[in-house]
């Protein structure tokens, strides 16, 4: 029995707190139970619903009592404690601040290398940035990538791919990513749009100067109904006038070394390694500390 919900919080109906929650429940639970459903992920991912969310909950009910206490008291609050409330009820709110340890779903820092990107955290949400589609040159974000489908994301940040070398590199990495996800799929005979793992290719480079053959198929997958998925390989920019910083800048991560993290499919960072660490991945995977797939 799984309880969820706004019902299943003891607190008083202000600030819509009760609703975010409730609704940030239902998603940590709904992925993992459509995940065990579709034999895709291992029973046993189930427990990490608890272990994530009644602490959110908990600090919901610590919240309230204390925001509780504020309204009915006779005296009124300090200036200064009234910033600290403030800051807590707007970091609960957003739920940015929400950061899940360790478990079969989010990988032991020993097991990752996170300074690969360090504006990343594990166990916590993806954070956005502007990003271009290098085939049509559309302006896109990270997060419009990163669909509530149920489907895990690998995001290859292969840096610069401005000469021959950077781009044989990021198609033995391909090569290498290819191989992983033959080994991890429950369904190897699924088309492009229905794999367990969406492989996501974010370079530095300009799109002008790179033709998408070049690269690995694994970044452009065929799809014998649709043909090839153009919307797998994106460029950095950075917005004039708004942020000069690029997706690289932002996410902490070397245009020279790149990056690649496992994204679960509540948007949550799972993993952190750099483009040579699959075989740190495929580990993690083997010992089950990231239980993504049942090994059949």
């Amino acid at each position: 029995m799984f309880l969820a919900g706004d019902a299943v919080h003891t607190h008083t109906p202000s600030g819509g707190h009760g609703c975010n929650v409730s609704q940030q429940d239902t998603y940590n639970l709904g992925f993992k139970l459509a995940g065990v459903l579709r034999s895709q992920l291992n029973p046993s991912v189930l427990l990490t619903y608890e272990s994530e969310r009644r602490p959110i909950a908990q600090e919901l009910i610590d919240l309230d009592t204390t925001l509780a206490k504020i309204y009915t008291s006779d005296s009124p609050a300090s200036f200064e404690e009234v910033k600290r409330i403030y800051a807590r009820v707007s970091d609960h709110g957003s739920g940015n601040h929400i950061c899940y340890g360790s478990s079969l779903l989010v990988a032991a820092p020993e097991a990752c290398d996170v300074g690969r990107a360090s504006g990343l955290r594990l166990g916590q949400r993806m954070p956005d940035a502007e990003i271009i589609n290098h085939a049509s040159g559309g302006l896109s974000s990270v997060h419009a990538q990163l669909k509530a489908n149920g489907r895990w994301r690998m995001l290859v940040f292969a840096g610069s791919l401005s000469d021959e070398e950077s781009i044989k590199q990021a198609n033995s990495v391909g090569e290498d990513i290819a191989e992983l996800l033959k080994s991890v799929s429950t369904t190897p005979d699924r088309d492009s749009t229905t794999k367990d793992f969406q492989v996501v290719l974010i370079h530095a480079g300009n799109p002008a100067d790179l033709e998408p053959g070049a690269l690995h198929s694994v970044y452009y997958p065929f799809n014998k109904t649709t043909g090839y998925d153009y919307n797998t390989v994106f460029a950095a920019t950075s917005v004039a006038g708004v942020d000069e910083r690029n997706v690289y800048d932002i996410f902490g991560i070397e245009k020279s070394s790149g990056a690649i993290a496992i994204v679960r499919p509540d948007q949550v960072v799972g993993w952190i390694g750099g483009m040579s660490d699959l075989d740190r991945l495929r580990t993690c995977l083997d010992e089950q500390q990231l239980a993504y797939i049942i090994k059949t």
